[in-house]
């Protein structure tokens, strides 16, 4: 069975398999599913939401990420973002397999609008890409969401619980958060899954190092970033009302 439908409840899986339109129906097999899932909440700031846009249109610009991705059997990339809910994706699934999908990929990133504003719900994003990722047309051997953020959430649940169903169903989730210690600590707690890695970016100036080294990681392209963090699963949270951000965001 695909792995996608194997961490689908029974229900879901019977309603799924009867809206597939043929019995020759098959996903794309791909060696790795990525969604970048990015914070657009009233706390990031126009300049903060350019700084991850281009931090990533950086990323997949370098040479060594590139041949990284081509080299794959199949690299399939979407882009998300989410405030106090998710948007419909920016750049919808894309298999980066030529250098003329590569290319398309940089130039719809290199004009990607904002989607909008609102609160932070963390979860929500978090939930929407697990959806994308679980029913999009490709079977990826790794299952990954990049999540940026400079917020702790301030709507919506927990993201432990959206965090958890990630993790359930085979999928990475990584985090690049920016804006302090306390936003950091809150997604290693929070947010990443147990094998997942932290990239922060402790100032905005580092911002484009840290996305580039998450990038590398992901691809096998080589290169670190001095603060990035593995830690071996979620660890309780102390002090959160201290920390929580009480902004717009």
């Amino acid at each position: 069975m695909n792995r996608h439908l194997a961490f689908m409840p029974a229900t879901t899986l019977a309603s799924l398999i009867a809206a597939l339109p043929s019995a020759s129906y098959a996903l794309t097999t791909v060696d790795t599913e990525l969604i970048l899932s990015i914070d657009v909440s009233g706390s990031v700031t126009t300049d903060e939401y350019e700084l991850q846009r281009t931090g990533y249109l950086n990323a997949f610009s370098l040479p060594n990420v590139r041949s990284s991705v081509l080299a794959q059997s199949g690299f399939a990339i979407a882009v998300q973002q989410w405030s106090i809910s998710a948007f419909t994706p920016s750049i919808d699934w894309v298999n980066l397999n030529s250098d003329a999908a590569y290319d398309q990929f940089l130039a719809d990133l290199s004009v990607m609008a904002r989607a909008g504003s609102g609160n932070t719900n963390v979860a929500a994003g978090l939930t929407a890409a697990t959806t994308q990722i679980t029913s999009n047309n490709f079977d990826g051997s790794k299952l990954i969401i990049d999540i940026s953020g400079d917020g702790i959430f301030n709507r919506g649940l927990s993201p432990q619980s959206a965090r958890d169903a990630a993790a359930a169903a085979g999928i990475t989730v990584n985090g690049l958060p920016f804006g302090g210690s306390s936003i950091k600590e809150f997604y290693q707690n929070n947010v990443i899954t147990a094998d997942g890695q932290i990239f922060p970016a402790s100032t905005l100036a580092d911002f484009d190092t840290a996305i580039a080294a998450k990038i590398q990681a992901e691809t096998g392209s080589g290169g670190t970033h001095p603060s990035h963090t593995n830690v071996p699963g979620p660890l309780p949270i102390l002090g959160l009302g201290v920390a929580y951000r009480f902004s717009e965001g």
